[in-house]
């Protein structure tokens, strides 16, 4: 398996290789390699490619995510969760309150319940800025005061790796 950790199983042509790891199935041509991983849920198979940094957490992936960009698709497999119409709930840790509705979520940046934010360099976010989902900011222990619930429109997606959706905008809509 060429240095990579394979605890579920690999079958048919598959290659996992570089630092993979894999504990679901890969079958088929899928290939799985540099810092992926596929998970119990998972199953990769036909001429799927999983690579860089992705986290296949559930369902099936059956092509290249990232190289096709299929946001919906990459959001439900790294994250389960599902695009409507193409919009999405994720979320982002709120770090403090500057006023109701106005919450900082970095040093300098706030964002304000019901308008837009858009990642621009003025603002620091030249690269995106990063959502995920509400368990993962609890299991990696973000300690925040506040989790604020975007809306997103699944054309506003960059990447979707590492558990985490890169945006260029977003609606913060509430706050938890």
């Amino acid at each position: 398996m060429h240095g990579a950790h394979v605890e579920g199983t690999v079958s048919d042509n598959a290659v996992v290789q570089d630092s993979a790891i894999v504990y679901g199935t890969v079958s088929g041509n899928a290939v799985v390699k540099d810092n992926a991983t596929v998970y119990y849920l998972a199953l990769v198979t036909d001429d799927a490619v999983v690579k860089e940094h992705q986290r296949i957490c559930c369902g099936v992936v059956t092509t290249d995510l990232l190289r096709y960009k299929q946001w919906s698709r990459a959001m439900f497999a790294e994250l389960g969760v599902t695009a409507v119409c193409g919009k999405a709930l994720l979320c982002i840790p709120a770090y403090g309150v500057e006023e109701p509705n106005v919450f900082f979520i970095n040093d300098e940046q706030t964002v304000t319940i019901g308008k837009e934010f858009i990642a621009t360099a003025e603002n620091g976010f030249s690269q995106g800025i990063d959502l995920t989902t509400a368990d993962i900011i609890e299991e990696n222990g973000w300690l925040t005061s506040h989790m604020i619930v975007c809306l997103i429109d699944v054309n506003d997606i960059i990447d979707v790796q590492e558990g985490l959706v890169v945006v260029t905008k977003f609606v913060p809509i509430c706050v938890e």
